[in-house]
Parts: structure tokens; C-alpha cells; sequence
């Protein structure tokens, strides 16, 4: 029997907006407890005003970020398809599940542990900071699951979640929206 090492728990502390009626008394279990979300708050607040100094992503950069990545998504998925399809014999379908598979890990791996960024994003600057938390990385596949999948098929099928940040000073699309996150641009 072999024993691999126990890999420490990851924490991450998330900080969420506090809970309505913060900061007052509230009846917690027949008792008196004040609500601890105080200093929590302050440390999202800086952050946020902190962000508010990065300039928002322009249309154009995020288009090209799309494409890079559709582009590198494509050529995983090609080799894909050649070696279920060819060299193991395997139906189409197989591969085409493959593939969504294959773009599913690609945006959850980026966007949870390469910090908001894509090749295509780090290829033009840009970076995806999730608002929720205060040093502005996903913390839940959760949320990179409604901002990637959800969000970005209700974008493409209205369109106009895609336009929004051509028309929204905050530079934001549905998905943006919905996630509460922001895409910025850095140097």
C-alpha cells in the first residue's frame, strides 16, 4: 500500500459584502452576538478603490484575448480528435465530448489558478479580477463556472451581452455582470 503525502488545505479567505443589518446586534440562537464582518468590509472597500485606478479592458482587446484562445483551444482539440478518432478507433462523439472537456479545464485552470489570465489575456494585457474577494482572484469554480459558461452563452445568445462594454463606461459585459467581476487592462 502506498502512501502519498497529504497536500495542506488551500484557504483562501473570502470576503463578501457584509450580511444586511451588519454591524448591529443580532438575535443569533436565542443569544446577543454583533455581526464580525466590520474589518472585512474595509479590506474589499480599499480593494475596490484600489481597482477603481485600472482603466477597464477595451472591446477590441477582449476580442483578440477570445481568439488567441479559441485558437489554442482548437489546436488541443484537433490532436484530440486524431488520436480518438484515428489511432484509437473511436466514434466522433467521443472526441467532441473530449473537446468540451478540453475547454472546460483550460478556463477553469486559468482563471482559478493562473490568476484571471489566459495566454490570450496575458498576450494583451488584460487580466479578470473577481470583485467578491479582496485580493480579486476566483474563489469557487462556481463562479468561474456562471462567468465562463452561463454568462458567455446568454451573451451569445442575446448578443448584446458581448456589446456592453462598448457602451457601459465600466467597460462590463453580461457575464462580467453576472460573476461580479471586471476585466482590466494593466502594463
Amino acid at each position: 500500500m502506498s502512501t502519498f503525502p497529504k497536500r495542506a488545505p488551500v484557504s483562501r479567505k473570502v470576503l463578501l459584502p457584509p450580511p444586511p443589518g451588519a454591524g448591529r446586534l443580532s438575535v443569533l440562537q436565542g443569544g446577543l452576538a454583533v455581526a464580525p464582518r466590520a474589518p472585512v468590509v474595509r479590506e474589499l472597500d480599499a480593494f475596490r478603490e484600489e481597482l477603481s485606478q485600472y482603466e477597464g479592458a477595451t472591446w477590441w482587446s477582449r476580442v483578440a484575448a477570445v481568439f488567441v484562445d479559441a485558437f489554442l483551444i482548437g489546436l488541443a482539440n484537433i490532436g484530440l480528435e486524431a488520436l480518438c478518432t484515428r489511432v484509437l478507433g473511436l466514434p466522433g462523439f467521443v472526441a467532441s465530448l473530449g473537446a468540451m472537456v478540453v475547454g472546460y479545464q483550460y478556463l477553469m485552470h486559468f482563471n482559478l489558478r493562473g490568476g484571471g489570465q489566459t495566454p490570450g489575456k496575458k498576450l494583451m494585457k488584460i487580466r479578470v479580477i473577481n470583485l467578491r474577494t479582496a485580493d480579486g482572484v476566483f474563489d469557487t469554480r462556481k463562479q468561474v463556472l456562471v462567468r465562463e459558461y452561463f454568462g458567455k452563452v446568454l451573451s451569445s445568445v442575446f448578443l448584446v451581452g458581448y456589446l456592453l462594454p462598448i457602451f457601459r463606461k465600466d467597460k462590463k459585459a453580461l457575464h462580467d455582470l453576472m460573476s461580479e467581476t471586471r476585466v482590466i487592462r494593466y502594463s
